[in-house]
């Protein structure tokens, strides 16, 4: 039942990440720095986090002291890391490429877990890693060599975003061990935030004259797409291998995609749809084979 739970917040957590792509086409259309924006929306869910803690589960807000630093180095790599190495992964090599560096994560999360969570590489895992790689490649289109972009520094960003993804599913794993959930998310956003907020300033976007529209869909990103996705994938984590959870998260390109195509006019062809069928596979695999 429990392991149930997880599946489904996992897939929460990588439906609300997809939503990334609609909310912050907006905010990049009307010339917003993508750094900014990124600190902007770990701010405000910053914001809302602090908020639904301090007025309904303040105790989550205690913290042991002596937890404290390596809760800072967790929020450091998974957060605010990720954050940094994917945006700039994205703008040099675009967003097919990024996103398929970026879910080279799993195979990095069942390394890790073997290591450190002691989590069995089942054959069962590698068959689900392996149709999520093809399922990602065919939605994302970089079978076509044209799209990929021959940059080092990008593709080693477009790495690092992986890894750094990846740890902070381990990292989660191991937190959760001491701390409840809603501990461990906000911890890891408020060093994320205050991360970024110490190279892009979140305050600066009061002075880029943001339309109605890009300012609701700043609050949409930090809300559904920051506050709410961390909240479900880190929850869903507690229930689920870690490795089993990164494969199911890889759900974030196919719902991406689809959002892409039903909102901002994207069209899809056929070999993305068999994209869609192997990631599909691959969580139904590990949902019906436990």
């Amino acid at each position: 039942m429990n392991s149930g739970k997880g599946y489904l917040m996992v897939l929460g957590g990588g439906i609300c990440w997809a939503t990334t792509g609609i909310f912050g086409t907006v905010l990049f259309r009307e010339g917003i720095d993508p750094l900014l924006v990124a600190s902007g929306r770990l701010s405000l869910a910053l914001l809302v986090f602090f908020l639904l803690l301090f007025f309904k589960y303040r105790s989550n807000l205690q913290l042991n002291l002596t937890e404290l630093p390596r809760l800072l180095f967790f929020g450091f790599v998974g957060v605010a890391l990720f954050n940094v190495f994917y945006l700039q992964a994205i703008n040099l090599l675009g967003v097919s490429v990024a996103v398929v560096l970026l879910y080279t994560a799993p195979a990095f999360v069942i390394l890790f877990s073997r290591i450190y969570l002691k989590e069995m590489i089942t054959p069962l895992k590698v068959v689900a890693l392996l149709l999520t790689v093809a399922g990602v490649v065919l939605v994302a289109g970089v079978y076509d060599p044209g799209r990929w972009i021959l940059d080092l520094r990008g593709i080693g960003l477009g790495l690092g975003a992986g890894l750094t993804f990846a740890l902070v599913t381990v990292f989660s794993k191991v937190a959760l061990r001491h701390h409840s959930d809603l501990t461990v998310t906000f911890y890891f956003i408020v060093i994320g935030a205050v991360f970024l907020a110490l190279i892009r300033p979140p305050w600066l976007l009061l002075q880029e004259g943001l339309t109605p529209a890009a300012g609701l869909s700043l609050v949409a990103l930090a809300f559904v797409s920051t506050f709410l996705a961390y909240l479900l994938y880190v929850g869903g984590i507690k229930y689920l291998e870690a490795g089993r959870a990164s494969i199911v998260a890889a759900v974030e390109p196919l719902a991406a995609f689809s959002l892409a195509a039903l909102f901002l006019g994207e069209r899809l062809v056929t070999v993305q749809f068999v994209g869609f069928f192997c990631i599909i596979a691959a969580v139904l695999l590990l949902v019906t084979k436990r």
